[in-house]
């Protein structure tokens, strides 16, 4: 899926079967809801994980969905409630809408040239650590034969 990121005009996406949605592209407000109810999903059932991940997909949904073509039910808010509950629905939904965030999400995040988030300036400090003191002496091999010890003064 493609997005119109400068104008933040919803796109037309397929999903399956001739049926289409209109997304608007996922805004930053919408990101924060859908990790924030990941979150509180995780809180409420830590061992389901899978619940935490459709919890956030939902608000992702919910908050682009504007409408839909080649759907049974006619657009409106009693019907993306319908829509989210369907499995086929939901499924296509994430993986056409989601999923193309996400990948983007995690592209921009890894990109980040340096650590104070500017990517024109160059990372400050020294490039390369500088090489580390010897503090042990080096241990013998089987072929060098170890050194005869010192005698002792006669006499004594």
């Amino acid at each position: 899926m493609t997005y119109k990121i400068a104008t933040g005009e919803p796109v037309w996406t397929p999903l399956f079967n001739g049926g289409s949605a209109l997304f608007a592209p996922p805004s930053s407000r919408a990101g924060r809801k859908a990790y924030a109810a990941m979150r509180a999903a995780q809180e409420d059932q830590p061992d389901e994980q899978d619940e935490a991940w459709d919890a956030f997909q939902a608000v992702l949904i919910r908050e682009g969905l504007r409408d839909w073509k080649g759907i049974a039910d006619p657009f409106g808010p009693g019907a993306v409630d319908a829509f989210l509950a369907d499995p086929t629905l939901f499924a296509a939904a994430a993986a056409a809408y989601v999923d193309p965030w996400l990948a983007a999400e995690q592209e921009k995040n890894g990109s980040s040239g340096s650590g104070n988030g500017t990517s024109a300036a160059p990372m400050p400090g020294k490039r390369t650590a500088a090489a580390a003191k010897p503090t042990a002496k080096t241990a013998r091999t089987k072929s060098t034969p170890p050194k005869p010890p010192k005698a002792k003064p006669p006499g004594r």
